[in-house]
């Protein structure tokens, strides 16, 4: 009965590991690979544990062994987050990684631009040829503008209200809310 209850829990967590690649839940991508990596280690540390279902008397050894690696697997996603907790504390306060940011991010400006010229049919066959991780991000993209520019019901945490320019009168944007996703839905 014991190996069934271990490997009810292991489909478990592998289901939520499924989930979390489909859906990446977490913010920040290094926090999605730190549950992944923690479902991982916790699929190991079940996998170990079936060797306690049945234990014979001559495995003393062994079963230290065991132990110990149970230990070492069931400690290591906290030294993994401690490297990630460094790396996202870095990417967020560095001054050279703050100055780059922004200039990628002039370079984005011109790019919508193009996009928002070119005729309906055009953006149309673009987007049919992207292929799916182009059409998440291109909609991961679109929700955080749209909540933070757009005037979404939803408060902007990143800038001080809507955007600025010869598109934001009132028509426009009824307009664009009009044709574009809800800001709590991607859709690949």
């Amino acid at each position: 009965m014991g190996i069934a209850q271990l490997y009810w829990v292991m489909f478990i967590l592998a289901s939520y590991a499924g989930v979390v690649m489909y859906f990446l839940p977490w913010r920040h991508r290094l926090a999605n690979g730190l549950d992944l990596y923690m479902n991982i280690a916790l699929l190991f540390v079940c996998s170990l544990l079936a060797f306690y279902v049945h234990v014979s008397e001559d495995l003393d050894d062994t079963e230290k062994s065991i132990a110990t690696a149970v230990i070492a697997i069931n400690m290591s996603p906290m030294f993994v987050a401690a490297g990630m907790v460094l790396r996202m504390v870095y990417l967020q306060l560095h001054p050279s990684v703050i100055a780059s940011r922004g200039l990628e991010f002039l370079k984005l400006s011109p790019s919508l631009k193009l996009f928002a010229d070119a005729p309906d049919e055009e953006q149309i066959a673009f987007v049919e040829r992207v292929d799916e991780w182009g059409r998440f991000y291109i909609t991961s993209a679109l929700h955080v503008i749209s909540t933070e520019f757009g005037g979404d019901s939803f408060k902007a945490r990143l800038c001080v209200g809507r955007l600025k320019s010869s598109f934001s009168s009132l028509e426009e944007i009824k307009r664009v809310k009009e044709i574009s996703l809800p800001p709590t839905i991607i859709y690949v």
